[in-house]
């Protein structure tokens, strides 16, 4: 029975990509291309070597290289690697100004559509994976577009909080009157979502949940239905521990293209302008690098060149590393989860690419999806099929709490997650521990204890002799401890 589903469900999805194959072939416009990846990979090289195959363009979506300057700390491709082929949302927004997923979508839906009507085919490539959302799906600033624009711009343009003088709890319960669906999903700690939901109601006078809610209604859970029908994406793949070698060994080659005189330029320039300290949540200090160095960055050059202050330089760019690794992973799931691990979003074919080898890249990787692309344009099914999507464990939505160790979970992976944890097991043990203790404690505290004159009280009974005659308890002894007194007399 099992067999017999999976090789239907086989023959559903190759039916459904057979007429999206010869639908494709046929439309006007060329098909959307998407490539996607960890840092380090090689997708600006794809997408260049795709829009060169196909007359395309590129258009860049990362959300730190719309920033002027600071080519080296957010990895520009540089002119040559462009190789002539124009490239869109690059290096042109002041680096203290603030760039949300609104503007992002805003400046781009235009390039692209005006690329579609001239026949040109458009690649949108970049780490940034809920940019590269923004234009798949129609989303939630979609759905209500002015007011949710406005709501967004309102919050990009505040960055303290819109509810100073009132507690996290106070607010948190304001959801929970408003919108308890939604208070359900976060945490009672989390101030940003739980301030963005309230402002979501106060601006649209809709709650959250209902807005997420008319979302799946429309085709999909996270994002609402595709915005463009034909759309083929690249997922460039590499082995993590491959990866991370690939990773360090970049950063220690921004280190020699000039990454510290980059930032400490920048300082210079910020500190000149500043109204407050920088906030390394907030635009360009976002970037990997900024807080690493930052304590490096701003010590004096006599500091800088001092034995401490080398110590200082090797200790930020170990963790610039660690950091950069530790992004790929995240990038790594973020693409599991949203593009192949819900069942019910509507998702454009995806085509995993091996990018270990650098060696056989042009191989594994440019020909490859080269090959996909021409085939799907003359309507033909190519021998790479797509990625399946998984299946993942379903998670129980709410807040739970362990009490025990007082932590306070979203959902219930999250949950689990916590209970198999280290800092749970410590804390269990050492309860188990404590609660031992005070047993053998109390065991101790109800043993017969001696007299003053070193006789056992008659007050206190001996729990082995209840029930039993004075007689009996003197007169019975261990055999064996009896026949060892004998030998030794």
């Amino acid at each position: 029975m099992h067999m017999r589903a999976t090789v239907l469900g086989s023959l559903i999805r190759r039916s459904v990509f057979n007429s999206f194959f010869k639908t494709m072939s046929s439309s006007c416009s060329p098909p959307l291309i998407v490539v996607l990846g960890s840092t380090g990979v090689g997708k600006s090289q794809l997408a260049v070597e795709i829009a060169k195959k196909f007359n395309g363009e590129v258009i860049s979506a990362d959300s730190m290289q719309v920033y002027k300057g600071l080519d080296i700390i957010t990895n520009k491709i540089s002119p040559e690697e462009m190789c002539g082929v124009p490239h869109h949302m690059l290096g042109f927004l002041d680096p203290l100004k603030e760039f949300t997923v609104v503007d992002f979508r805003n400046r781009s839906l235009p390039i692209l559509e005006q690329l579609r009507s001239i026949g040109k085919m458009a690649v949108i490539v970049g780490g940034t994976n809920y940019y590269i959302e923004s234009l798949i799906w129609e989303t939630l600033v979609t759905s209500y577009s002015s007011s949710a624009e406005n709501m967004n711009r309102l919050i990009a343009e505040a960055p303290k909080s819109c509810y100073p003088d009132e507690s996290t709890t106070s607010l948190y319960i304001r959801l929970q009157n408003i919108d308890p669906e939604r208070a359900r999903t976060i945490h009672p700690n989390d101030r940003r979502k739980i301030e963005r939901s309230l402002q979501v109601f106060n601006d649209t006078k809709i709650p959250q949940s209902h807005i997420f809610c008319d979302q799946r209604q429309r085709g999909g859970v996270l994002g609402g239905p595709l915005r463009f029908k034909y759309a083929i994406i690249f997922w460039i793949q590499c082995q993590q521990e491959v990866l991370e070698a690939r990773l360090d060994a970049r950063v220690n080659q921004m280190i020699e293209q000039g990454l510290i005189d980059e930032l400490l330029n920048f300082h210079a320039d910020y500190n000149s302008r500043r109204k407050e300290s920088c906030d390394y949540t907030q635009g360009i200090f976002q970037s990997i690098g900024f807080k690493e160095f930052h304590s490096y960055i701003t010590s004096s050059a006599e500091d800088r060149n001092s034995k401490e202050g080398k110590k200082a330089f090797e200790h930020s760019l170990w963790l610039m590393k660690q950091v950069t690794k530790r992004y790929s992973r995240y990038q790594k799931k973020w693409i599991n989860k949203r593009f192949l691990g819900e069942p019910d979003r509507e998702v454009p074919p995806i085509y995993g690419l091996d990018g270990t080898d650098l060696k056989a890249w042009n191989y594994n990787v440019r020909d490859t999806a080269i090959e996909i692309i021409e085939n799907i344009l003359a309507g033909k099914q190519p021998n790479t099929q797509p990625l399946q999507k998984t299946d993942i464990v379903r998670s129980r939505e709410g807040i739970f709490t362990c009490e025990m160790c007082s932590v306070t979970s979203v959902g219930e992976i999250n949950h689990n997650a916590h209970m198999k944890s280290k800092k749970h097991y410590f804390r269990l043990r050492r309860m188990k521990k404590t609660a031992e203790e005070k047993n053998q404690e109390k065991t101790l505290a109800d043993e017969p204890h001696e007299g003053k004159f070193g006789a056992k009280d008659a007050s206190v009974e001996e729990p082995h002799t209840k029930g039993v005659s004075a007689e009996q308890t003197h007169t019975e002894k261990p055999p064996n401890k009896l026949r060892k007194v004998e030998g030794m007399a």
